[in-house]
């Protein structure tokens, strides 16, 4: 399962990542017992940038993750919102 061709744009993955900064400067969505939607968001997004990357030709995967328009830039800041996490 992939996410939907609209996520692969810069202005879309942009928002997301604006998104994950300040939702999870807030270091009370690591507390409880449930994982938090911002969580949630990481891990998706991380798991597409990734596939984004390293997909290799012939592999059955849309075209549009294929053709995707995202790389290292979105991964060095979605890792740099990961490693500004503070762990209470």
């Amino acid at each position: 399962m992939y996410l939907p061709e609209d996520f692969h744009s810069k202005n879309s993955v942009s928002e997301i990542l604006a998104i994950l900064e300040t939702s999870l400067e807030d270091p009370s969505v690591l507390n409880g017992k449930m994982i938090d939607a911002p969580l949630l968001l990481f891990g998706l997004t991380f798991r597409e940038l990734s596939r984004a990357m390293e997909h290799e030709d012939g592999n059955m995967v849309p075209s549009y993750l294929a053709n995707s328009c995202l790389g290292v830039k979105q991964y060095d800041r979605l890792n740099d919102i990961l490693t500004a996490i503070r762990v209470p």
